[in-house]
């Protein structure tokens, strides 16, 4: 007896293109910007480093057997990730909010 992960409700073995075919119909309607479904294990690598995850654990989520994968194909920096780069810069070079605001001018009577 063949048993199948994902099915119809009736039975019938679900066809590999449903999914992707479905899901782009969710996203029309509701007015998201389309992507292929594949697209959403790259959005969740991303999400994944961009919330502290090591790229070791990201890997062994996404089953890939080179870390490399993982690291060159999957795992995009985000602005938010990017942001706090350039935040650790400006204190290791030891710029801060306060060295780059002119003090006001003290009005004299």
């Amino acid at each position: 007896m063949n048993e199948y992960i994902f099915t119809m409700e009736d039975g019938r073995i679900m066809h590999p293109s449903y999914v992707s075919n479905r899901t782009k119909t969710l996203m029309k309607r509701n007015h998201l910007r389309v992507i292929r479904f594949h697209d959403l294990r790259h959005s969740n690598a991303s999400i994944m480093l961009d919330e502290g995850q090591d790229m070791k654990r990201i890997q062994e989520w996404l089953g890939h057997a080179s870390f490399t994968t993982t690291a060159n194909l999957y795992a995009h920096l985000t602005p938010g990730f990017k942001n706090e780069a350039a935040n650790s810069l400006e204190k290791v070079f030891g710029f801060n909010q306060k060295d780059t605001k002119k003090e006001p001018h003290s009005s004299k009577k």
